[in-house]
This record gives C-alpha cells, sequence and structure tokens, in this order.
C-alpha cells in the first residue's frame, strides 16, 4: 500500500510539473502573439512575422493595402537612426524624393511614405522573387546562364534609360539590390542615389564615395573625381558574376581591390561558355579609365541589346563551333582508343573483316570530315557577321549561310539514313562486310557522332530560317508575279530544308557568286588583321566548290592526315601567303566570267 501511495504520489507531481510548463508556454506563445500583432500605417496592414529582410538602418515586412488588397512592401526605420546620424535622414528624403519621380516597369515603385514618433514607414512594390544574389546563391555554380543573365542585364539598362535620361546616377548597384517579380528585374534601394545635372553626366565631380566596394569604380576606390560612369562599372561587375559567379576581381580591402584592377587585366573563365557580344561589352563596361569606359548611349544602341534575339543566334554558333573545335577531325590516328576497344570486342572476327569493318568506318568518317568544311564555313560566316566584319548584305549573309548548313545538312542526313538503311553503304563493300560493321563498336560512335553534328549544325541552321522568314515575310507570302527569281528560289528551298536538287544547286551557285562578290569587293577598304578573316572565309569557299581537288580517299592508306595537314597549314599561313592563294582563285573566278 505504501509502495501505491508514493507512485500516486509522482503521477500527481508529474502532472503539477507538465501543467506548469503548458501555462508557461502558453503565456510564451500569448507574448508572441502580443508582439507579432498586426498593424496598420495609413492603409497598408502588416505584421511582424512576415518579415522580408533587414539591414543596417531597418526592416521590411510584407503588408497589404487594405482597400484593394495590394501586396506591399513596408519599409520601417526607427527615429533613433537619424538622431545618431544625421547623413541617414539625408539620404532617406533624397531617396523618397528620387523615387517619387520614377515610373518605370524596371524601378521599385515608391507608392507612398509616412512617419510616427518612433519610425519612419516608406511603403514599396512588392516583389515576390526576391533578389539577384540569394537567387545565384541557389544556382549550381552560383550563377545564371548566359540567356537569363542577358535578360536582366537588358531589363536593368531599361531603367537606367530612364535614370540616365533624369540625371541619376544610383551609386549602389550590385546583385541584392536588384529585385525580381515574376521574373523581371528591378532597381531598388536608391539611399545611395544622387540627381546630377545633365550637362554634368559625363563630367567628373568629387562625390561622397558611397556604395558597395566589390562593385564600386576604381574612380570612387581611389577617392577620385567620378561622373555617372560609375553606375556603368557596378553594372559591368554585376553581369560579369550574373554569368561567370564571381566578381572579376577578389580582394580582402578596398587597398587591395583597386590594386588588383590597377595591376590584374580582366580576364574571362574558360570553364563558362560566353559569347563575343557579352564579352565584348563587359570589357567595354570594365575600362579603369573613364574616358576609355563606354557610355550609357553606347550601351543602348549595342548589339547585345538592339537586337532581341541575337543573344539566340550567338549562342547557336558558338556551340556548333565548339563542337567543331573538340570533333573537327575523327577517324584513324586521332581516335585510336576507339579501334583498340573494336578489337577487343570483336574477337569473333577474322583479322580480315575487322580490316574491313575499319576500313568502312574510315570512309565514313572521311565523308563526314569533308562535309564538316559546310559547317565550319557558315559558322564562321555568322561569327563575322555577328561581330560586324562581314562586308555583305544581310541578304547575301543569311542566304550563304543557309545554303552552306543545307549542303552540310543534306549530305550528313542522306549518309546517316544510308548507313541505318539495309542498302550497301557503298559498292565496293559486299553486304556481309558492311553487316559486320552495323554490328560493331565503331558504327555506333560514328552514327552517334554524325547525330550529334546533325543537332548542333541544325539548331543554327533553324535560328537562320528563322531570320529568313522574319525579314521575306511578306514577300515570301505574296502570290504575286512580280516576286523576284531569288525570292521564288528561296521560298522553295524553305519548303524542303534537307533536300539537295538540281533547283538547289542552281539557287546556291547564284548565291555564292554574289557572296564572293560582295567580299571581294570590299576587301580592298580594310586592314590586313580583317582581310585574312575574310581571305580565310574565301579560301574555305574555293575549297568547297572542289572537294576532290584537296581531299581523296586512298583506300592503301585510309587515315586522317590530309585532314590534319590541311588544318595545320591554314593555321600556320602567313596572310601573304593566304592571299597569293586566294588571288589565284579569284583571278580565276573573274576570268570565267
Amino acid at each position: 500500500m505504501y509502495q501505491e501511495l508514493i507512485a500516486t504520489q509522482q503521477i500527481i507531481n508529474n502532472y503539477l510539473l507538465i501543467s506548469q510548463q503548458l501555462v508557461s508556454k502558453q503565456g510564451q506563445m500569448d507574448q508572441k502573439v502580443q508582439k507579432s500583432k498586426i498593424k496598420q500605417i495609413l492603409t497598408y496592414v502588416f505584421s511582424e512575422d512576415r518579415l522580408l529582410g533587414e539591414g543596417a538602418f531597418g526592416v521590411v515586412y510584407k503588408g497589404e493595402d487594405k482597400n484593394t488588397k495590394q501586396k506591399v512592401a513596408i519599409k520601417q526605420i526607427s527615429q533613433s537612426k537619424f538622431q545618431n546620424d544625421p547623413i541617414v535622414l539625408k539620404n532617406l528624403k533624397r531617396e523618397i524624393e528620387i523615387m517619387q519621380d520614377l515610373k518605370h516597369e524596371n524601378i521599385v515603385q515608391l507608392f507612398n511614405f509616412t512617419y510616427t514618433a518612433s519610425n519612419v514607414y516608406i511603403i514599396l512594390e512588392y516583389c515576390d522573387g526576391g533578389d539577384i544574389l540569394s537567387l545565384m546563391k541557389k544556382n549550381e555554380g552560383k550563377r545564371f546562364s548566359e540567356e537569363i543573365a542577358i535578360k536582366h542585364f537588358r531589363q536593368i539598362t531599361e531603367a537606367f534609360k530612364m535614370l540616365h535620361s533624369k540625371g541619376i546616377i544610383h551609386r549602389d548597384i550590385k546583385p541584392a539590390n536588384i529585385l525580381l517579380h515574376k521574373g523581371i528585374a528591378k532597381i531598388s534601394d536608391f539611399g545611395f542615389a544622387r540627381m546630377l545635372d545633365q550637362t554634368n553626366l559625363n563630367s567628373q565631380q568629387k562625390l561622397t564615395a558611397l556604395g558597395s566596394p566589390l562593385y564600386m569604380s576604381p574612380q570612387i576606390l581611389s577617392q577620385e573625381q567620378f561622373s555617372s560612369k560609375c553606375d556603368i562599372w557596378s553594372l559591368g561587375v554585376m553581369f560579369y558574376e550574373m554569368i561567370y559567379g564571381r566578381t572579376p576581381w577578389t580582394a580582402q580591402s578596398q587597398i587591395e581591390l583597386l590594386n588588383k584592377i590597377n595591376s590584374q587585366p580582366l580576364q574571362f573563365p574558360s570553364d563558362v561558355i560566353s559569347s563575343y557580344n557579352t564579352k565584348d561589352i563587359i570589357v567595354r563596361m570594365l575600362k579603369v579609365q573613364e574616358n576609355e569606359r563606354i557610355s550609357w548611349e553606347e550601351i543602348f544602341a549595342h548589339p547585345l541589346l538592339s537586337e532581341e534575339d541575337q543573344y539566340v543566334l550567338e549562342t547557336a554558333v558558338q556551340n556548333n563551333i565548339s563542337h567543331l573545335e573538340q570533333f573537327k577531325i575523327i577517324g584513324l590516328f586521332n581516335n585510336n582508343n576507339q579501334y583498340y576497344e573494336f578489337f577487343q570486342q570483336q574477337s569473333q572476327l577474322q583479322q580480315a573483316q575487322k580490316n574491313q569493318c575499319i576500313l568502312i568506318d574510315c570512309v565514313v568518317l572521311f565523308h563526314r570530315n569533308k562535309y564538316v568544311l559546310f559547317n565550319i564555313l557558315a559558322s564562321h560566316i555568322c561569327l563575322l557577321k555577328l561581330r560586324s566584319e562581314l562586308p555583305v548584305s544581310n541578304e547575301i549573309f543569311l542566304s550563304a549561310c543557309f545554303l552552306y548548313l543545307k549542303l552540310f545538312l543534306g549530305q550528313i542526313k542522306s549518309t546517316a539514313e544510308a548507313l541505318k538503311g539495309n542498302e550497301i553503304f557503298d559498292p565496293n563493300f559486299d553486304q556481309q562486310d558492311f553487316q559486320n560493321y552495323k554490328n560493331s563498336i565503331l558504327f555506333q560512335q560514328s552514327t552517334s557522332l554524325i547525330e550529334q553534328d546533325f543537332n548542333k549544325a541544325n539548331c543554327l541552321y533553324q535560328q537562320i530560317i528563322s531570320k529568313i522568314v522574319n525579314r521575306y515575310q511578306i514577300q515570301i507570302q505574296q502570290q504575286q508575279p512580280y516576286l523576284s527569281g531569288e525570292i521564288q528560289l528561296l521560298k522553295q528551298q524553305l519548303s524542303n530544308l534537307y533536300e539537295l536538287d538540281e533547283q538547289f544547286m542552281l539557287f546556291y551557285n547564284q548565291v555564292m557568286n554574289q557572296f564572293i562578290s560582295a567580299i571581294i569587293e570590299k576587301n580592298n577598304l580594310l586592314d590586313i588583321e580583317h582581310k585574312k578573316k575574310l581571305y580565310t572565309i574565301l579560301k574555305y569557299c574555293f575549297i568547297v566548290q572542289d572537294f576532290d581537288a584537296y581531299f581523296q580517299f586512298d583506300a592503301s592508306n585510309p587515315n586522317i592526315q590530309q585532314f590534319l595537314s590541311f588544318y595545320h597549314h591554314n593555321d600556320q599561313i602567313s596572310f601573304q601567303e593566304l592571299q597569293k592563294e586566294v588571288d589565284i582563285q579569284i583571278e580565276q573566278l573573274l576570268k570565267s566570267g
């Protein structure tokens, strides 16, 4: 009985202890509810448990307009901040003054502001996507794809068109100050902004060194005079970071950062592929000397911004060229691992049968390596045009690229279909030899490569077709008798994307003569470096018109040495030698009429 009483007392004690804990927890919860009670400022309501962010000067809550139910961001700044630091009040007044006058899709909107005895409240546009810094940290490599980075860069630049027109410099452009709402980038935090007279926008002035050091221009870091171009530097650093996942220069102090900027040239990471126009604008935005740095007007007119689909075309070109650089030549001598693996796997075949399989593969890859020249030519024509280094009209450029790519894709497609079909690929081999080859790893690897060739080139081909259709849309859609023969032929070729018939060859010869003539006509006006690029294009143009004069398959020596020698010669040739070779071809062309 005594033990039962002790047990009962223990149960009662435990119950009382649990009750006390529950009462204590309830009291704590009541205090939290009290602390997080809903507050109202003007017509806006918010609760302190809906915190969006916190900084040195205040906190930001998510709120709502009671009347319209519109979501807003409410920045709360304690009045004590102004008493401790009068500059904070000065910057706040300037921020409100500037933002009241800014109405733009790519700038966070100021809706209202008010104050109480304790706090100042600024009612801002709510952005549901967070800031660019936070988003980059979540991504692999802490960066965006180039396509996304360019999209946001363009949006931010649109905002700067308004800021520049109003004589406003921001002075604190960085990823944390760019917010996203439904995928649209918006500049925020104008606390360090300054309004200048229009005549002083590009003239240097002695202003307070404000902003975030990693994104500060070298003029601000060294406490020199600076102009509105300080924002160009900051935006260039941020654009670089969005694409490559880090800033161009890093340091532990402002002095170290400035020393690195002045002593270490701008470099681009080799592990991230980016387009020519992207690198070009970054290089020009990050010129150390302000007088060498690109202006806002030049940025607004840059190809990266002036043509919406420029990035898509350039990406297709770069991806295709990267593939070609890796697989320009494939075959015996540079693919020995493939043939070793073949010998290991095909132990059931006789030596003579294995040799025939290798010979078939060499024939396949010989034709593939030969056709790749069309692809190389088209890709480099595109690249020169994108860099404004091709002195031909857009019509001739688009037609030439279209035809060279169609030749490549048509030949590659025909080869792939022949390989996968039941017919013998080459009459020099019998059915059993061909079947042995189709059962081998050589067939699998070569057809896989040809498929990659086709897919990479086809992406570029589709972009060229899209540009042609957009350019000629009216003429192509109109069924009118006055349409030129060129348009009629182009229309026909667009309806048969991979078919190489007599009509194709007629159109091909016509356009190639126009293309070559246009380059020859303008070539004398250019400098030597530019001329060499165009002479290389002309050399390829003449080669693909007469493949057999340069490349012939030799069954007794079926290696890729002739291709290796060809590319090595082109890499090492001087401009004088190149010019001499091409001038002979030009002379023959002119004589033939």
